[in-house]
């Protein structure tokens, strides 16, 4: 380098410690540059890359197991905490302004997932899954005529309770292995209560009041 160059280029810098190894390197990958970060045993602990058009920054453990991932691109963001065996644990997102939280389960899975319903309502969504992924726990609240509901599903995902809150009343709805309603208990402003069942094709066969 001669005397007063101010720049240099390269498609790769690598930087050692006192001992010769390798603590840094600031190279150009596939799609975009990157930077990582190597620890006394040579292990990459830390980078940062840009990649057609997307950021991240992970941080990993001596393993390269257990890490945090944070990344970024057009309309979309995300935390994500993996645990030991590499397993995505936690996730935390923006997606086209939408927040959304997924926590799985440990050994299984099995998750919680806390966010938005898709319908135009934006609604908050809470929702509980068992080990397959269908029984679960679904609570949600509408700000339109739906209000608000609870939903509890059976082992094949259709069958269940579904409760719901509304300005004018509620109902009750019980679903049969197929999802077809069964049975309707439910009240609507000033109108009497009513329960109506339901045959397996999902026809009234009885209610009351008549």
């Amino acid at each position: 380098m001669t005397e007063g160059t101010k720049e240099i280029r390269a498609n790769r810098f690598v930087l050692e410690d006192e001992n010769g190894k390798k603590r840094a390197e600031l190279s150009m990958l596939i799609g975009g540059p990157g930077l990582t970060l190597y620890d006394g045993d040579g292990l990459p602990r830390a980078s940062l890359v840009l990649i057609e058009g997307t950021a991240a920054l992970h941080l990993s453990d001596e393993n390269d197991k257990s890490s945090i991932e944070v990344s970024t691109s057009k309309g979309w963001s995300t935390i994500c905490l993996r645990d030991k065996n590499g397993k995505d644990r936690i996730n935390l997102s923006m997606l086209e302004d939408e927040p959304s939280l997924t926590m799985d389960a440990k050994n299984r899975p099995g998750c919680i997932f806390l966010g938005m319903t898709k319908d135009k309502s934006r609604s908050p969504l809470l929702v509980l899954r068992d080990e397959n992924l269908e029984s679960g726990l679904v609570i949600s609240m509408a700000e339109d005529e739906h209000g608000a509901g609870l939903s509890l599903a059976g082992g094949n995902g259709k069958s269940g309770v579904k409760l719901w809150a509304t300005p004018g009343g509620g109902s009750l709805i019980v679903h049969d292995a197929n999802g077809t309603m069964r049975a309707l208990l439910g009240v609507d402003g000033d109108s009497p209560g009513a329960l109506v069942l339901f045959d397996e094709h999902g026809k009234a066969v009885w209610r009351s009041p008549r």
